[in-house]
């Protein structure tokens, strides 16, 4: 979506969820006990949402959203395991 175009309340609000998604899945890689690991997984994700950018089918960013959210839980789970 170009800058100067406005958004409609559906697209801010999964613009929202997309950021929001974001940040906490860059906060839990930030508490993966390995640095090494925790540095490689957070460049993982800002890769890869970076390459979903340019997706601007809502329904595709719905899907991506709840795969992220699975993701985000699964690694959540791992890391509490691992601790």
């Amino acid at each position: 979506m170009r800058a100067h175009q406005a958004m409609s309340l559906k697209q801010f609000m999964l613009r929202r969820e997309v950021i929001t998604l974001y940040k906490e899945m860059i906060q839990t890689c930030h508490r993966i006990p390995d640095k090494s690991t925790a540095k490689e997984m957070a460049e993982w994700v800002r890769a890869d949402f970076r390459k979903n950018s340019t997706i601007t089918d809502e329904a595709a960013i719905r899907m991506l959203i709840s795969h992220g959210k699975q993701s985000l839980k699964k690694l959540q789970t791992n890391i509490a395991i691992g601790r």
